[in-house]
């Protein structure tokens, strides 16, 4: 019994911090700058690493390449991080991280691929309902919708999406590339 109340009470206190976190970000989110992606990719993968080190995390980056992005963005990174390890169902979560240049629409694609069961529609779906949030949220947390935000605020997009052969999910955020006259 104490085990349990013990595990309520850190749960609840999780969800306070991502909601505060949450609000954080909504309300002093800076406007989109050049950014080198590769130093927010490894402050994040670093900050995961710590936290969980029986997961692997394989990480595949151009070294230098710059995007337009919001101060949070390491946030929305480690965020989709910790949820594929954290919903991983074995006890040694493979995460791989990708990140490509799409020459045709001058954007950068950051994608997270794990090991972990699919994520339930009702995680997603909310995200891109057009109706109010409040009315069609039925999601156990704050997270996805956190990196949501954060990516809105970089003018860039998220999608969700399976391995080809269906043992994981695919996230991908494709950002803005920031160009030498920013």
């Amino acid at each position: 019994l104490m085990d349990t109340i013990i595990e309520t009470g850190e749960d609840l206190l999780d969800t306070v911090e991502k909601e505060r976190q949450v609000v954080d970000t909504l309300v002093e989110a800076g406007e989109p700058a050049p950014t080198e992606l590769s130093a927010v990719l490894e402050d994040a993968i670093a900050d995961v690493r710590d936290q969980y080190p029986n997961a692997t995390i394989e990480a595949e980056a151009p070294e230098a390449v710059s995007v337009m992005a919001a101060p949070d963005l390491r946030d929305a990174i480690r965020e989709l991080l910790k949820n594929a390890i954290q919903h991983a169902d074995q006890p040694s979560p493979a995460v791989e991280l990708l990140v490509d240049l799409d020459p045709e629409s001058e954007s950068v694609r950051v994608r997270i691929s794990d090991d972990a069961p699919s994520i339930p529609g009702n995680e997603i779906d909310p995200l891109f309902a057009d109706t109010d949030p409040s009315a069609v949220y039925h999601g156990t947390g704050l997270g996805l919708w956190l990196v949501y935000w954060i990516v809105d605020i970089c003018n860039g997009t998220l999608s969700f999406d399976r391995t080809t052969d269906d043992t994981g999910n695919v996230v991908t955020v494709r950002l803005p590339r920031a160009t030498s006259s920013c």
